[in-house]
This record gives C-alpha cells, sequence and structure tokens, in this order.
C-alpha cells in the first residue's frame, strides 16, 4: 500500500510539474527545461530569448525585425529573392556572415545600430541603391561585404570607421565615389577615392569612377587600389609620388601611365602590363619599362625629326629631287606651290605608334595606326644618345628595323606622307618612343 501511495504522489506532483512548463519549452530526459525556438507570426524565428533573429520564413517584401533582437545570424536571408526591404530595431547590434548574401531584389535596408558590415553581407545584392545604409555606429566592413552590389553610385562612410577591407567594394559596376560623413582619423576621400594616413595612400579607386585627380599629398599608391577599374586608361602621377606599391594596378584598365622621378619603388604588378610608359631614363618608371617589355617614352619628349633633325613639332616638310621647302605651322596645307605647280594635296595625320616589340636577331618591330590620305611613311631612329638618325620609307602599318645592336635601347619615330617620286608632303613626326633591343 505504501509503494502505491508513493507512485501517485510523484505522478502527481509530475503532472504538475508539467503542467508550469511555459509553452514553447520541452523537458529532457532527467526533467531538466529544453527551450524551443520561437517563430512569430510573421515568419521570423527567434531564439528563446528572443535576442537572436536564427531564420526568416516569411513572405519578403519590405519587413521589419522585431524589437528586442540583438543579434542577426549568419546567412539569415541568404538567397531570399522575395525580400525588398528591411528595418531592424535599434536593439540590433551585431551581424554574422552572408546575411544578405544574393537577395537580388533587396532595395533598402536600415541596420540598426550595427557596428561591423561582415564578409559577404550584400553579396550579389544587385538591387541594392541606398548610398546612406551605412549607420554611424559602424566601425569595420568586412572582405567583399558589397561585393557585386551594381546598384550602388555612390556609398557613404560614417566618420567612426576604422577598418574598410580592401575587397569590400569589388566589382561594383556602377560605384564612382566615396563620401565620408565629416572627417575620420583612419580615412579620408578625395576626388571620389579612398585614402588612407590622411591623404597619404591612395587605398581604393571606385570600380566606375573614368578620370583620378590625386590628392596633393599623396605618396603612396596602395596595393590593389586601382583593381577591378578598367575605366580609368590614362594616370599621371604626381610628383609627390615616391612608391607603387605590389599590384597596385593589377587587374586594371590603366595603358598609358606617366611615372615621375620622384617614384623610387615600383612592386610587382600582376596582371597588368601598360602599352605606355613616361618616366625618366634611369628611373624606376624607365627600369620597370624595360623589365616588363613595356614601350618607354621619355617624359617631355615629343619631336619632330625633319631631314636628320629634331628641331620643332609643327613644320611640314615637302621634299622632291634635291629640293626641300619647309612650311611652318603644322596647318592641312592644300594648293600648295612647288617648283612653280600647283599641288592639290593634304597633309596627313599625326602617326601613333601602337607598339614596338624586340624580335630576336639584333631587331625591332614596329606597328602604327594607319593614316588614311597617305601614300607612305617614314621611319627615324637612332641608338640612344647618338646624334644622326637612320630613316627608312615603308608602305605597310609594319616596319622591323634590323642590324641593330644586342641590348641597346633606340629612340623611334614615324610620320606619313603624302605624294609620289617627284613631291612628298610629310605629315608631323609621331611621338618619339624608347626601346630596349634584345640581350641575345
Amino acid at each position: 500500500m505504501r509503494r502505491r501511495t508513493r507512485s501517485r504522489a510523484f505522478a502527481l506532483l509530475l503532472a504538475a510539474a508539467m503542467a508550469a512548463v511555459p509553452a514553447g519549452v520541452q523537458l529532457s530526459g532527467g526533467g531538466m527545461p529544453v527551450y524551443a525556438d520561437q517563430e512569430t507570426k510573421d515568419g521570423f524565428v527567434l531564439s528563446d530569448d528572443g535576442r537572436q533573429l536564427l531564420a526568416y520564413r516569411g513572405p519578403g517584401g519590405n519587413i521589419t525585425v522585431p524589437t528586442g533582437v540583438t543579434m542577426i545570424a549568419a546567412g539569415v536571408f541568404q538567397d531570399n529573392r522575395s525580400l525588398t526591404g528591411i528595418t531592424f530595431p535599434s536593439t540590433v547590434t551585431s551581424m554574422g556572415t552572408g546575411v544578405f548574401a544574393g537577395c537580388e531584389e533587396l532595395q533598402k535596408v536600415n541596420l540598426g545600430n550595427v557596428t561591423s558590415i561582415p564578409a559577404d553581407t550584400f553579396r550579389d545584392c544587385v538591387s541594392l541603391s541606398n548610398p546612406s545604409m551605412i549607420p554611424a555606429t559602424v566601425k569595420s566592413i568586412e572582405a567583399n561585404a558589397f561585393n557585386g552590389c551594381n546598384g550602388l553610385n555612390t556609398i557613404n562612410l560614417p566618420n567612426g570607421i576604422t577598418n574598410i577591407d580592401i575587397t569590400a567594394f569589388d566589382n561594383c559596376k556602377n560605384l564612382r565615389s566615396f563620401t565620408l560623413q565629416g572627417s575620420s582619423g583612419t580615412y579620408t576621400v578625395y576626388d571620389g577615392c579612398l585614402y588612407k594616413q590622411r591623404g597619404t595612400v591612395l587605398y581604393k579607386v571606385p570600380t566606375a569612377k573614368s578620370s583620378i585627380t590625386f590628392s596633393s599629398n599623396v605618396s603612396t599608391i596602395g596595393t590593389n587600389s586601382f583593381s577591378g577599374n578598367y575605366e580609368i586608361e590614362t594616370v599621371v602621377l604626381p610628383e609627390t609620388v615616391t612608391t607603387i606599391e605590389q599590384n597596385a594596378f593589377a587587374d586594371s584598365g590603366v595603358k598609358v601611365i606617366t611615372i615621375p622621378a620622384s617614384v623610387t619603388m615600383i612592386g610587382a604588378q600582376a596582371n597588368w602590363k601598360p602599352t605606355l610608359i613616361y618616366s625618366i631614363e634611369g628611373a624606376a618608371g624607365y627600369e620597370f619599362a624595360n623589365k616588363n617589355n613595356v614601350t618607354f617614352v621619355r617624359i617631355g619628349e615629343e619631336a619632330a625629326i625633319n631631314t636628320g633633325s629634331t628641331s620643332g613639332g609643327s613644320s611640314t616638310v615637302i621634299s622632291g629631287g634635291t629640293d626641300t621647302t619647309t612650311i611652318t605651322g603644322g596647318s592641312t596645307n592644300t594648293n600648295i606651290v612647288y617648283r612653280d605647280e600647283e599641288i592639290d594635296v593634304v597633309q596627313p595625320a599625326r602617326v601613333t605608334i601602337k607598339k614596338i616589340a624586340q624580335v630576336k636577331g639584333k631587331k625591332l618591330k614596329v606597328t602604327i595606326g594607319s593614316v588614311s590620305d597617305s601614300d607612305g611613311y617614314c621611319i627615324a631612329y637612332r641608338k640612344n644618345g647618338a646624334s644622326n638618325w637612320t630613316k627608312k620609307f615603308f608602305s605597310e602599318t609594319e616596319y622591323t628595323m634590323s642590324g641593330l645592336e644586342n641590348a641597346k635601347t633606340y629612340q623611334v619615330a614615324v610620320c606619313a606622307y603624302a605624294g609620289d617620286g617627284t613631291y612628298r608632303v610629310y605629315g608631323n613626326w609621331s611621338v618619339i618612343k624608347y626601346k630596349k633591343t634584345d640581350s641575345k
């Protein structure tokens, strides 16, 4: 009888305990409480204490996260194609990685008081367009946080930010400028570009920016600063620059660059080979051009080469037989009188040298752009430092110079001419370009 009484008493106590357990809480086999997640009527799955958003099962659209949530778990909204807008309550201070990655229809967000934009947060959110989405509380933007956000034209950065990963805004195809809300101890913005160390280090050029004006005190072109920008094709570095860091121009569209003598260090550049480098002989730019087989032009040297001289850049020479007449001014000439005969001819346009390539056997191959209304071309070349030019005539857009010396730098210029063996009207000479022959 006593055993039965004890069993009934235990059963009554257990039933009473079960009745006292709150909804959503389960008991383990040992009678200890195990809290279950909550799901709101709007589809938000919260932790038992309501502080973490763990999942979302709602219909999407423009939604608001419940008040009291402080943390958004990683990937909660990842690849949600129905989400168009979201508002965090002020209680939210942190997020996991990839929270909105792949949300292609997401247009506007309010991030509450988060302190960091973790890696891949908005990756491939192609419709995101709100430039002021980053709250003032954010101190850090991690790797690829906005990668592929093609809807962004500009982005406003908070003045308290202390860390921006170099890849944070990669592949934002329409991003043209950064702006900074006030001033930051770590970053500054000049001409839409991001700088560090009070404007001395160029940190990031927006992907879609088409031209650049440098900060007046820039001294370093930082690693990957131009990477991903294929809009800027010509860069003139100011004489305040002393260092081009490794891969500063890697995977960029820069084709023509002026590197002043002030630059003393150029790091290796992956996936970047410009077509033309302007610099000074013996300087780092000159050495980089030679090492990477890039056409080199001395800064400021644009001359015409008339009958063996290097005088002037605006003269036109008409020659025939033993007579030579020079007409200054470089105008388009028609009805020119030569040997008492009126010649109806148009001066050809200036030639552009597109490429000079090394050829084995002490040769250099020159490729030029075709000039309309011309009957042929004249090439002038000489070994660097020599006084006399060698001149040859050719009719195609390629010419190979032979009989050169090994491992020597040669100056090359080309002009077009109109006319026949009786007379010729020469256009202005191209920019003089420099190229070193093969060492073998």
